[in-house]
């Protein structure tokens, strides 16, 4: 099946967080978290909590509407923690989780960027990149299945490659991005407990990979 790669806006990013609350001479509250997660809407486009990867569910104290109907985002979240165990939400925006999946040759390009992190993160793994570009500039990106081996152990690896395509964006300015890679997609694929994932990143300085037991 061919795949798509995901195309993602700098411009888009500059905009992205959406400011939710803030009220003035609020008393002092909790410290801030910032966490990579899982935003469920149910039928009516509504969301009442946010799912972390080591599967806690926290209660959201105002529920976000007007969202895309029962529809699984991956965000970055920024809240405290409440007395009563609900979240203040006071920013939230979209990343990226494009599928593993084998693309056409004129779709694999991997345009040079720089990884600030790359570590797994219950069914995912996640990734902080740093890519050059306008501010306008509309990059693409996807993980391309590269190879599949089986170890003599009987174990297996799977090899993924991250796709970056640029667009011919000129390299003026430093962004922060982040992608998380589903894991749950590669069940039939990867038994956790023995198998593995490496993700493979064409940089500035040359190949990097990093491997992950599941």
């Amino acid at each position: 099946m061919k795949q798509g790669l995901f195309p993602i806006c700098f411009l888009w990013l500059a905009a992205a967080l959406l400011f939710v609350a803030c009220e003035e001479d609020e008393p002092m509250t909790p410290p801030y978290r910032q966490e990579i997660a899982d935003l469920p809407t149910d039928a009516r486009g509504e969301a009442q909590q946010v799912c972390l990867d080591n599967g806690t569910n926290l209660q959201l104290e105002t529920t976000l509407s007007g969202l895309r109907p029962d529809t699984l985002y991956r965000v970055r979240v920024l809240f405290t923690e409440r007395e009563d165990g609900r979240i203040h939400l006071t920013d939230y925006a979209p990343i990226l989780a494009p599928e593993v999946g084998k693309y056409a040759s004129d779709k694999i390009v991997c345009d040079p960027l720089d990884v600030v992190a790359c570590y797994k993160s219950g069914p995912y793994v996640n990734v902080q990149l740093a890519l050059k570009g306008s501010a306008g500039g509309v990059h693409a990106f996807g993980f391309h299945q590269t190879d599949y081996v089986r170890h003599d152990d009987g174990a297996r690896t799977l090899h993924a490659l991250l796709l970056h395509h640029q667009n011919n964006d000129p390299l003026y300015y430093t962004r922060e991005v982040f992608l998380s890679l589903p894991l749950r997609p590669l069940s039939e694929l990867l038994l956790a407990g023995r198998d593995s994932i490496a993700v493979h990143f064409h940089t500035f300085d040359g190949e990097m990979v990093y491997r992950f037991a599941l």
